[in-house]
């Protein structure tokens, strides 16, 4: 785990350099092209440098699924999540999903200097999201810095049981998708509702925002292949896993009772948009009973 963890904290300090330089390149990019496509103007000898920010996207994207590997890996090997750790993590999940916004605005910006419309909006939200992008970059290297100064040092590290640090990430990685996803689903249905083309963006957004839960359960899926499901958790883990599993069915169900009486007169035309319901309820209750029944037995 120790030379894991150095060679993944090499490798994304390397692409932390490269992404870096890159961000840099984007924003003198963005201030030699804004003042053209605000005015209309030709952009000249411009166009074609302008690609290489499109190039830079896929390096953003590498970076950040190197960075979340080696906080899983660090986590594992030291064993500690304090303040910072939660931070990185929270910056870390917003500056992954800005890349795609960045792509989206800029494809917007291109669509709409051709029509000869106004983009200057659409710049500010650019800035916006590369400043994010900036804070996580700050923070991920002196993570990173960190990280190999403190496998240096040599200390001594128990070992992890069960892996209950990536269980603990999976958790907090959920709690924040699971958050942004409610709070970006509410504000499309304030702001946004009937438009079908925000409603498009706001589906790719949801699935974007699921990415981050998918790549941690797929990586502890990785690491639990070889075991008997019987031994993927300890048994505090389990009745946790337990406990929260009841406790959501109790919760969900009246929540999507009240959403589907809230939202009766307005459900979609055809056979599923009155059986959701009823589909989820039944799908819920089959998985679960199952489950519950199938663990049972093999107690």
């Amino acid at each position: 785990m120790e030379k894991r963890l150095r060679v993944s904290s090499t490798i994304s300090l390397i692409l932390a350099v490269i992404s870096s330089c890159w961000i840099v390149f984007n924003f003198a990019m963005y201030e030699l092209l804004r003042p053209r496509v605000v005015n209309l103007e030709p952009l000249g000898k411009l166009e074609p440098l302008a690609n290489f920010i499109w190039i830079g996207y896929w390096v953003f994207i590498l970076y950040h699924f190197s960075a979340f590997l080696t906080y899983i890996f660090h986590l594992q090997w030291f064993r500690k999540i304090n303040v910072f750790n939660i931070l990185l993590l929270i910056s870390g999940i917003f500056s992954f999903l800005v890349i795609f916004g960045n792509w989206a605005i800029l494809g917007d910006i291109g669509k709409e200097y051709k029509e000869g419309w106004d983009t200057s909006g659409e710049w500010i939200i650019l800035y916006i999201f590369l400043v994010i992008n900036v804070i996580f970059y700050v923070m991920m290297f002196i993570f990173l810095v960190s990280n190999l100064r403190m496998l240096k040092m040599k200390k001594d590290i128990q070992p992890v049981k069960k892996d209950e640090m990536v269980f603990t990430v999976a958790q907090y990685v959920g709690i924040v998708c699971g958050l942004l996803g409610l709070l970006w689903i509410i504000l499309n249905v304030i702001v946004y509702s009937g438009n079908i083309r925000h409603i498009k963006y706001g589906m790719i957004t949801c699935i974007l925002l699921l990415l981050p839960y998918i790549f941690i359960v797929s990586y502890w899926f990785i690491i639990k292949f070889r075991e008997r499901i019987e031994d993927w958790y300890d048994e505090k883990q389990w009745k946790d896993v337990a406990r929260a599993g009841f406790t959501t069915l109790l919760i969900s169900i009246p929540v999507m009772i009240m959403l589907f009486i809230a939202t009766f007169n307005t459900l979609p035309g055809g056979l599923f948009g009155i059986l959701w319901l009823p589909f989820y309820l039944f799908v819920v209750l089959f998985i679960f009973s199952l489950s519950t029944l199938y663990f049972y037995s093999k107690s």
